[in-house]
C-alpha cells in the first residue's frame, strides 16, 4: 500500500492528473550509491553548488558523453552524506 492509497482510504481527496493535459508524472527511480569520490562530483552534484539546474546538465552531458542517454530528462545526484550519493532518474 503507497501513501496515497491509505490517504484515499481515509477519504482525503486527491486529484489525478495533470487537469489540463491529462499527464501523470513519470515514475521515478532512485538509488543510493556508496563508495562514490565526491570530490570527482562536485560539478555534477547537487548538494555543492548553488545552481542544480548547472550540475544536472552537467551530469547528463558527462552521461552522453559517457554513451549512456539518460531516460530521464534531468539525471540528479544528491549528496547525501560521506561517500553517499542519491541518483534520481525515470
Amino acid at each position: 500500500m503507497f501513501d496515497g492509497d491509505l490517504a484515499y482510504l481515509a477519504g482525503c481527496e486527491y486529484d489525478f492528473a495533470n487537469p489540463d493535459n491529462g499527464y501523470t508524472q513519470p515514475m521515478s527511480l532512485m538509488s543510493i550509491l556508496t563508495g562514490i569520490k565526491l570530490n570527482e562530483l562536485t560539478d555534477v552534484c547537487n548538494g555543492f553548488s548553488t545552481d542544480w539546474n548547472k550540475s544536472k546538465n552537467i551530469l547528463k552531458e558527462e552521461m552522453i558523453r559517457g554513451g549512456v542517454e539518460p531516460s530521464y530528462f534531468m539525471p540528479t545526484l544528491f549528496h547525501l552524506g560521506p561517500d553517499l550519493v542519491v541518483s534520481k532518474a525515470a
